[in-house]
């Protein structure tokens, strides 16, 4: 007949622990830590009173400019095209035709001291060296 051991199916080769987690230890790092948070949230709560009871001796009342807090102007908004008035597109179209204008014609800066505008083309050929014949009389 086969030899039987009483545990056949022991392997002297692999071990394990013996004990199981030291829960003294685990719970002595929680109760640790949970001291160590009240503790830092204790002294928070002391050095945010104490610098605002600093705070309040320095400067018992707000000062005078602080209580005159000026209210904002309020925004400039483009009116309705039904009041009758122009729209937003209106006023960029008028304001692009002022600006080419500008950019365009010839025209006086200061006419005492003898400073003149010219368009914005004429100024390029005159700096790049393509003068025209004949300026255009005005």
């Amino acid at each position: 007949m086969a030899d039987h051991s009483p545990n056949p199916l022991r392997n002297e080769d692999t071990s394990y622990e013996h004990s199981d987690v030291n829960t003294r230890l685990v719970l002595g790092s929680i109760i640790l830590l949970l001291v160590a948070t009240v503790c830092s949230m204790g002294l928070s709560v002391w050095i945010y009173g104490s610098i605002r009871t600093s705070a309040e001796a320095i400067h018992p009342t707000p000062l005078p400019l602080m209580l005159l807090r000026p209210t904002p102007a309020p925004p400039r908004l483009q009116p309705n095209p039904i009041d009758g008035r122009r729209t937003a597109e209106e006023d960029l179209a008028i304001m692009h035709e002022r600006e080419d204008g500008l950019l365009k014609d010839y025209g006086w800066v200061d006419k005492d001291a003898g400073v003149a505008r010219i368009p914005v083309d004429r100024a390029i050929d005159i700096l790049s060296g393509e003068e025209e014949a004949e300026e255009p009389s005005r």
